[in-house]
């Protein structure tokens, strides 16, 4: 006669939650643009080296669309950083004030800098399709885990997303 039964009336097995949502989510914002991002260099990729805040400027001076984290673009014709407002031709001063920087943001087209996507240029790997490396793992195992089977010639990345 097994005692287990018993056992587990008396203390059962406790499981904790996750919330696999949640811990994607912060791998996703990891390729985003950010204050502190535009602080440092280029780590990677054409620019490497480059201050990113000097990139940043130079996109904004040129016209140049920037890429955001679901694949769309927008041209960011105007910065507000510390309470002053930078057009498309003060790029040079923005350079110049960010050394004291406390505050920026995106104010035309007014966008949070969560869905700017540190791409390639920036050194990173995000905006549109790419996913990074690390929220591809998770991915993989929130599908095991799930308990489903996907091909990967039939699945396209809109049902990636879906998942």
């Amino acid at each position: 006669m097994s005692l287990n039964r018993f056992v587990r009336q008396l203390n059962p097995i406790q499981e904790n939650k996750t919330n696999y949502v949640n811990i994607v989510k912060t791998f996703v914002i990891e390729s985003s643009l950010s204050k502190s991002q535009l602080e440092k260099p280029a780590g990677k990729g054409p620019n490497s080296g480059t201050p990113r805040i000097e990139i940043f400027a130079k996109k904004i001076a040129d016209g140049e669309d920037h890429i955001l984290n679901d694949g769309n673009t927008i041209k960011i014709t105007e910065i507000t950083m510390n309470g002053e407002v930078y057009g498309k031709n003060d790029m040079d001063k923005l350079i110049k004030d960010f050394d004291d920087v406390e505050s920026i943001k995106i104010t035309n087209p007014e966008t949070a800098w969560s869905k700017v996507a540190k791409t390639p240029e920036y050194g990173g790997e995000g905006g549109g399709q790419k996913i990074s490396t690390s929220t591809q793992e998770l991915m993989t195992a929130a599908i095991v885990l799930g308990g489903k089977k996907y091909d990967s010639t039939e699945i396209t990345v809109d049902d990636a997303k879906k998942l």
